[in-house]
């Protein structure tokens, strides 16, 4: 009873979709090591009902087909989307934060700071003289 409340109740939320993926696999395994084993149509609503809310177009054009599709048909499909969505996301880079990050934190600030306005009260003396 239990592995089959953690089947129903199962959320992917932040996990890689092959995370979700082993997880349920875990799941259905023991279930039918302990004589209630899940059908495989089962199997597919439960991943669906657990994907985020991003993957909500996909679980309904899943559930829209008119013919059952197989488990393996189904989680190649899932995965695929998934590396479609990973594409489609914006990468920033972060490398020239980071590394000002580090410099700063490497440097004292508040001296680095203090050196910046010596110079620019330099450069404004010089100009005025």
């Amino acid at each position: 009873m239990q592995l089959k409340y953690q089947l129903l109740q199962l959320k992917c939320g932040t996990m890689s979709i092959s995370d979700c993926l082993y997880k349920v696999n875990g799941i259905v395994a023991n279930l039918a090591t302990s004589a209630n084993p899940v059908s495989k149509q089962d199997t597919i609503l439960s991943i669906l009902r657990g994907l985020r809310p991003e993957y909500d177009s996909f679980a309904t054009s899943i559930t829209a087909w008119l013919d059952p599709i197989s488990l393996d048909e189904f989680i190649g499909l899932l995965l695929n989307q998934e590396i479609l969505k990973e594409q489609a996301a914006p990468h920033l880079d972060l490398s020239p934060i980071l590394t000002l990050k580090v410099l700063l934190t490497l440097l004292n600030p508040p001296l680095l700071i203090c050196e910046i306005l010596q110079v620019q009260v330099i450069t404004i003396l010089v100009e005025v003289a």
